[in-house]
């Protein structure tokens, strides 16, 4: 699955990097695998301490595929021009941080459909590798290539269900999108084929008994818990958003800017006193990328300091180049402030400033966004 990075979340332990891009594994992945090693090696036991190696084999494996899974939807984000930020691997799967600006409906599509592809055609590798091997000597690896062959079809498979939050969802919101133009109608016909999926897979879980005669045993039980409650709330996220979207989209950038002031960097602080709104300062290179970082500058604050004493960096995305598309330019601000709310985003026209959003300036009109 993709989704927006959000700044000051531990990304665990970096695995290293594939064109630039961070992976990392989350510390919980270990969980997982200790689980399906103890539960893959008393299952075989027959096989005595090799049991327990081909569940460690498995857990790798499954590791390499979720990977795989994120890379894919990381590589045809880079294609399509997207901002991929990192990978990550966790106890519930993967997912890959990708920047907010220039989605569209059919890069939105490509993106979500790269990660069940892959799996796909991983399967199609394990496939004719465990063919040949049945009926072998080599009953370890004939399982595990079965268990490789399994894995991905059931990550493709499952990930490719019509609701948020899986891949699926994703390539629901983007169909919406293209044939009613609104991303907020995709996000909410997704949002709510996302609860019916995940009462669905509740129901077939719960349903075990009477369609097999077998009761849930304890690895049915365990996800069940993890799983259910993350589908549905993926689901209500996308609800939310789409909600929220939808009242961003009945205003503009210029409803909701506020003045932006700029300023000599050595500028004493009573200047900024004197003005409203989002003071910025040229940096060496002549351009506005410093704003002061202290709005309120506090009724004791030397009112001779320099600005510089009081300034912070703005990245260069919170430079945003209007189009002209007032609720067209409000969505990609927000979709920044979502991702980054501690600093502002600085419209401008031709390079020059024009105006400014904060996070305050946003929740103060349309409440805080979905997952701030």
């Amino acid at each position: 699955m993709t989704l927006t990075a959000r700044k000051g979340s531990s990304p665990g332990l970096r695995l290293g990097s594939l064109a630039g891009i961070p992976i990392y594994l989350g510390t919980s992945w270990f969980i997982l695998a200790a689980v399906i090693v103890l539960v893959t090696g008393s299952n075989l036991s027959i096989l005595g301490g090799q049991g327990y190696a081909v569940g460690l084999a498995f857990a790798i494996s499954l590791l390499l595929s979720v990977l795989l899974h994120e890379i894919a939807h990381a590589l045809v984000a880079r294609w399509r021009g997207l901002e991929v930020q990192a990978i990550h691997a966790t106890l519930m799967g993967g997912h890959t941080a990708i920047g907010p600006s220039g989605r569209s409906p059919g890069t939105t599509a490509l993106v979500a459909a790269a990660g069940p592809l892959a799996n796909l055609a991983l399967a199609g590798i394990a496939y004719p590798l465990h063919t040949a091997l049945v009926g072998s000597s080599q009953v370890p690896l004939t399982i595990l290539a079965w268990g490789v062959l399994w894995a991905n079809v059931f990550l493709a498979g499952f990930n490719l269900l019509p609701g948020m939050p899986l891949d699926g969802g994703r390539v629901v919101m983007a169909a919406v999108w293209r044939l009613t133009g609104e991303a907020h109608q995709g996000w909410t016909v997704a949002g709510w084929l996302g609860r019916l999926v995940t009462v669905g897979v509740l129901a077939w879980f719960l349903s075990t008994p009477l369609r097999t005669g077998a009761s849930l045993d304890t690895w049915d039980i365990a996800w069940l818990v993890l799983l259910v409650p993350t589908l549905w709330r993926g689901a209500s996220a996308a609800l939310a958003w789409g909600g929220w979207l939808r009242s961003v989209q009945s205003r503009t950038f210029d409803q909701l800017a506020e003045r932006v002031t700029v300023l000599a960097a050595q500028s004493p602080l009573r200047e900024a006193m004197a003005h409203e709104g989002v003071v910025l300062a040229w940096d060496a290179h002549g351009r506005t990328t410093l704003f002061l970082d202290s709005p309120g500058l506090g009724a004791g604050a030397d009112p001779e300091l320099p600005l510089s004493a009081r300034l912070a960096r703005l990245p260069d995305e919170n430079l945003l180049e209007l189009t002209g598309d007032g609720a067209l330019d409000l969505l990609r601000v927000a979709q920044l402030l979502s991702a980054d709310p501690g600093r502002p985003v600085i419209g401008t026209k031709h390079g020059v400033p024009v105006g400014a959003v904060t996070a305050g300036r946003l929740a103060e009109v349309f409440g805080n966004s979905p997952g701030n």
